[in-house]
């Protein structure tokens, strides 16, 4: 029995009626509303829809209602993970946006701050904090301030603080985190992509300054009391699992001694995120993120990349720069690439995306600062050849559904079939150069974004084609239109 056979169960049983005459009034086979009981077949959507009217289900039962009705569709794990990257995007969206270092404050003097004391034992989870938090405080006024911690990124106060530190203060802070992470290739996608989710958050906000590493977690260790640590110059926190006791520790030959473990430590693991930050770096990203015959993303705009030519990447290239022939050359091979995809070429965007293409002329997967915005014919074309492309469904183009699934205006996904996860992030404004390729090579990451982006057709988080037609007709027929005139 499922989720959903059970919740059925429960509301033809509060419902009081005999199946039967349950079955005759909404017009739904007997056999159909029995055996999804069952567990033996799922129904139909139309079917489903008949039943939630006919039972007069309230909102929060109707989404219950079809919520376990797709997780018997996909299976409980798959569902879950799916809906783990839907959260994952809408938290991304909502992420305050970068801010330039120069805009930061300053951390605040701490010449007053108390002396951590050699193998003190604090109890309590506030007390936990307040040390995590007094470490890491009194390390920022350190020449080089740097943290070194094995402490998991489900603990949820470590990163959010240090976050809160990259948001709101200018800092040469360098975290390197080791952490564990789900090795269940069958039930692991959702805690992993958990993980990635504020992995992300605190990489999008503190750039390379952040470095994460990651292990499988194997059989869990209970012969010690203090499995997890945080090391800074000064100290050293030893945590116990349940994040109730922490005992500070300050000699310096201990402290050394878990610099050298840690850096052991390091080299059995996987880097969990690498960045490129040069144009030549993320075009090289982005070729080896697309297969021979398949290209995945989403992004605010379209990928319009297979419709550049030669001429308009030599035109739109800003020729001032010093490295404008080396640029030209590497972005036509790139995007050549894209042009000879035949079969698996995925583009999700936004309406407000595709707009603001239309309205400034500005491709937003090339840096702002290497290009200059395309003119209004040039826009017209790319749209007219992709909206020609969908038509004849040479590629999967589609609109988001942005009353259900929201897209972050500031970055770029790209999912290879090889299943490895590339996203870049997209620059606000011409004054930004926050831009750069965060990789991420972790099966189970590049397996679940590779299944969602492929089950994003059959789900209700995209327009329809025809939708999706209509509407890239209305913005070529309102900008021919504005022509004319």
């Amino acid at each position: 029995m499922s989720k959903f056979s059970d919740y059925l169960e429960y509301l033809i049983n509060r419902n009081g009626e005999p199946i039967s005459t349950l079955a005759r009034g909404a017009h739904v086979e007997r056999t159909s509303i029995h055996k999804a009981m069952t567990g033996e077949r799922i129904l139909s959507y139309k079917s489903a829809q008949k039943l939630v009217e006919y039972l007069r289900l309230s909102p929060h039962e109707t989404e219950i209602f079809f919520e376990y009705m797709n997780m018997s569709l996909q299976g409980e794990t798959v569902f879950e993970t799916r809906k783990q990257i839907v959260r994952l995007l809408k938290t991304l969206a909502e992420q305050p946006p970068f801010i330039e270092p120069e805009k930061r404050l300053d951390f605040p003097r701490l010449e007053a701050f108390p002396a951590l004391k050699n193998q003190q034992l604090y109890s309590g989870k506030f007390a936990v904090r307040s040390m995590i938090r007094q470490a890491v405080d009194q390390e920022l006024g350190a020449d080089k301030p740097e943290t070194l911690t094995n402490i998991p990124a489900d603990n949820g106060f470590f990163l959010q603080y240090i976050y809160t530190i990259f948001q709101q203060y200018n800092t040469r802070l360098q975290v390197t985190h080791i952490m564990p992470y789900p090795s269940d290739r069958e039930h692991g996608a959702p805690a992993g992509i958990e993980i990635l989710a504020d992995v992300l958050s605190l990489s999008l906000s503190a750039g390379t300054q952040y470095s994460s590493w990651f292990y499988y977690e194997g059989a869990r260790d209970i012969t010690t009391p203090f499995p997890y640590y945080l090391l800074t110059s000064s100290c050293l926190l030893c945590i116990e699992r349940d994040y109730e006791t922490v005992m500070c520790v300050t000699h310096s030959e201990i402290l050394q001694y878990y610099r050298t473990f840690f850096s052991r430590t390091l080299e059995q693991c996987r880097p969990l995120i690498r960045f490129q930050k040069t144009p030549f770096e993320i075009l090289e990203a982005y070729s080896a993120g697309t297969s021979e015959n398949s290209y995945y993303t989403f992004m605010p705009q379209p990928c319009l990349g297979r419709f550049y030519t030669p001429s308009l990447i030599a035109r739109r290239l800003r020729k001032e720069l010093p490295f404008y022939q080396e640029l030209v050359e590497k972005s036509i091979q790139r995007f050549s690439v894209l042009h000879e995809i035949r079969e698996h070429y995925y583009t999700f965007f936004t309406k407000k995306g595709i707009s603001a293409f239309m309205e400034n002329g500005i491709f937003c997967d090339i840096p702002r600062q290497l290009v200059s915005p395309c003119t209004m014919e040039e826009r017209k074309t790319l749209l007219k050849q992709l909206r020609d492309d969908i038509a004849d469904d040479r590629i999967m183009g589609r609109l988001v559904n942005d009353q259900l699934f929201v897209l972050p205006s500031n970055l770029s996904f790209c999912i290879s079939e090889h299943r490895r996860l590339d996203i870049f992030t997209l620059q606000e404004n011409d004054a930004s150069e926050n831009f750069y390729n965060i990789h991420i090579d972790e099966s189970l990451i590049g397996s679940a974004f590779l299944d969602f982006i492929l089950y994003l057709p059959k789900s209700e988080y995209l327009l329809s084609k025809d939708e999706t037609l209509e509407a890239l007709d209305s913005l070529l027929s309102a900008d021919s239109a504005v022509s004319h005139s």
